[in-house]
């Protein structure tokens, strides 16, 4: 039995490109909930000064990716976003994270209400990747 490496070397070239085709369309899909999210935002007011984001705010705008650890592992759901959009108020420099849905995630790291009208939560996120030991952050939740 002899192998035919031209249809193997074919098999994984379509394989590869596959893959890469697919991530450029994840790659886009983000970029445009990103997109939608920053328009939706600068047409929003800041929780602290309560003056008007406009599109110069949402141009400094940077997506951060966060993860959030419980007893028994990773958490997931609204209250424990992965993406957020970060961006900084020109009025007042508070720092805003907002969900990708364009709901306010939390203001100068003071974690807001997950639902409108919700009771806000006035702690910092326990458990999160960014506040874990450098031991314990690479455990791969």
């Amino acid at each position: 039995m002899t192998i035919d490496y031209t249809t193997v070397g074919a098999g994984a070239i379509a394989v590869v490109s596959v893959a890469l085709i697919a991530a450029e369309v994840l790659k886009r899909v983000l970029g445009s909930r990103l997109a939608a999210c920053a328009k939706k935002v600068a047409d929003s007011s800041c929780p602290r000064c309560h003056r008007l984001l406009t599109g110069a705010a949402t141009a400094g705008a940077v997506q951060t990716k966060q993860r959030f650890f419980g007893a028994r592992g990773r958490l997931h759901g609204r209250d424990y976003p992965y993406r957020l959009l970060r961006l900084l108020c020109p009025h007042c420099k508070a720092e805003l994270h907002f969900r990708l849905d364009a709901t306010l995630f939390s203001c100068d790291h003071i974690v807001g209400p997950a639902e409108p009208g919700g009771p806000a939560n006035r702690s910092q996120p326990v458990g999160s990747e960014a506040n874990r030991a450098p031991s314990a952050a690479g455990s791969g939740g």
